[in-house]
């Protein structure tokens, strides 16, 4: 299999039968270049592509047939793209996409079916959006999806059965959407398992750019949930009392405190 290296010649256009003579490529990397569109049967003879880089463009729509030969395919970046919309059937010819990078377009709203083609997502970024509300059937199927980065859109709240079926899933950034507002408007099942109601990750699990939180010791504790710590006024850390796999949920970003400096609560 060959892989196309970065192509950084401000491209503009693509012609339908561009790649039609490499079928053996397995990855191509278009980003950063000046690509506006691209045409429905570009990839149509690359049955092998496993890997395709396609951010910082200018590609404002995609067809729905476009990646209809790519069986394959198990990464894709469409990132900082004037993006209006993803068709709902663009990604039904995937079944063996793990990442997908969603982020910085102009997405307001997503179809009820976007993903239910894509079982094996693994992680999957749909921050910097306009995105104001979730359809509770976005992930149907999606039991190996474990991380979800949701952040920088205009969310004020979260469908109470949008993660009945990502049991699988580890890290949830909501951090810079309703904030408090969004936490009180999500009622979780019983079953936090489910819902990704609160098991954390240990502290020097959680990533560089966001702190998990889910709301403040005056908003959100109850009998089944006590603060694990407190790294800032507001920024505190719940853990629930269930045993059941641990998540980190970021409703904030990280304080700028090291971490010999983190306060214990009790």
């Amino acid at each position: 299999m060959i892989a196309l290296e970065k192509v950084e010649d401000e491209v503009s256009q693509l012609l339908p039968g561009t790649f039609a003579a490499n079928r053996n490529l397995s990855a191509v990397d278009l980003s950063d270049n000046q690509l506006d569109g691209l045409p429905a049967e570009l990839f149509r003879h690359n049955a092998l592509l496993t890997q395709l880089k396609l951010s910082g463009n200018h590609i404002e729509a995609l067809h729905v047939d476009t990646f209809k030969a790519n069986r394959l395919l198990q990464e894709l970046d469409l990132s900082d793209n004037p993006l209006l919309e993803l068709p709902a059937g663009l990604l039904q010819h995937c079944p063996h996409l793990r990442s997908l990078n969603f982020s910085r377009t102009r997405v307001s709203a997503l179809h009820r079916t976007a993903f239910s083609r894509n079982a094996a997502l693994e992680s999957l970024d749909l921050s910097s959006n306009s995105l104001q509300a979730l359809p509770a059937a976005l992930l149907p199927n999606h039991g190996r999806l474990s991380r979800l980065d949701l952040s920088s859109n205009q969310l004020r709240s979260i469908p109470e059965k949008l993660f009945s079926a990502a049991g699988g899933l580890r890290l949830l950034n909501l951090s810079h959407n309703g904030g408090c507002a969004l936490l009180a408007a999500w009622n979780p099942p019983e079953d936090s398992r489910a819902a990704g109601a609160g098991c954390f990750l240990e502290p020097a699990a959680y990533p560089a750019q966001g702190v998990a939180m889910v709301g403040s010791s005056a908003g959100r504790a109850s009998s089944r949930w006590k603060p694990y710590f407190q790294c800032a006024p507001g920024d505190t850390f719940w853990e629930s009392q269930a045993q059941t796999p641990k998540i980190a949920i970021m409703l904030a970003p990280r304080a700028s405190r090291q971490k010999d400096e983190q306060v214990n609560c009790t």
